[in-house]
């Protein structure tokens, strides 16, 4: 049972770093970026969702704040930076290190370096018998999350036409362009939606673990791992 036990840990903390994973992915596997400040978004969207949490009492509505506000800042960074560095690696690899850097200072001002715990929500709370311990509800939330965004992005990029036309934009962007697709506007979407799966990571692995300073770069550490 200690296995079991040891298994089923180790598949919760597999969940949420699979969703920076698949994050990361999207900015590195499609548009050939190494996000450096993925685990910025991800530190990040722990403390907004927390803050929204601790304002309104709702777990949720802290979630969906995290992904916003991390969507909102990976679509600004790459409108107003990335963008114009489109298709020369070091460049783009710079300037996320540059706004890794930044992100973290600015946590740490806005935020302190106190350890932030974010509180399960009500209705995750507890746990049900596996054999011979009790696993939590929480825990088992993280694993389906993952496994349903897995599945959704499978579906995504291998069954329906975006899926297709990302991919041929990753094959050759210029080709792409000329058929009228507006293949920037579409990797700026895909790049946003990297930074609201950070978000949901922060706020999810935020409550399985504790919010501190420093945080984000072990877990990238992690992310890359996958």
């Amino acid at each position: 049972m200690i296995f079991v036990s040891t298994f089923l840990n180790g598949l919760t903390i597999a969940g949420y770093l699979f969703l920076m994973a698949l994050g990361l992915n999207l900015s590195f596997g499609l548009m050939n970026i190494v996000n450096m400040s993925h685990g910025t978004m991800y530190l990040a969207g722990g403390f907004v969702g927390w803050t929204v949490l601790s304002k309104t009492g709702s777990w949720f509505l802290g979630l969906l704040a995290a992904g916003i506000a991390m969507g909102t800042f990976a679509f600004l960074e790459d409108f107003f930076f990335l963008r114009r560095a489109r298709g020369n690696m070091t460049m783009e690899t710079l300037i996320t290190l540059s706004v890794s850097i930044i992100g973290a200072d600015l946590i740490v001002g806005i935020w302190s370096g106190r350890t932030r715990q974010v509180k399960i929500p009500k209705i995750l709370q507890g746990a049900f018998p596996v054999g011979e311990f009790y696993f939590p509800k929480y825990n088992l939330f993280i694993i389906l999350f993952a496994v349903l965004f897995g599945v959704l992005f499978w579906f995504v990029l291998k069954k329906t036409k975006i899926g297709m036309i990302i991919r041929a934009g990753v094959d050759n962007y210029e080709i792409v362009s000329t058929l009228g697709i507006n293949i920037k506007l579409l990797f700026s979407c895909i790049f946003t939606l990297s930074g609201v799966l950070a978000g949901f990571a922060g706020m999810i692995g935020g409550t399985f673990q504790n919010l501190v300073s420093g945080q984000d770069s072990a877990v990238m550490v992690y992310t890359f791992l996958l």
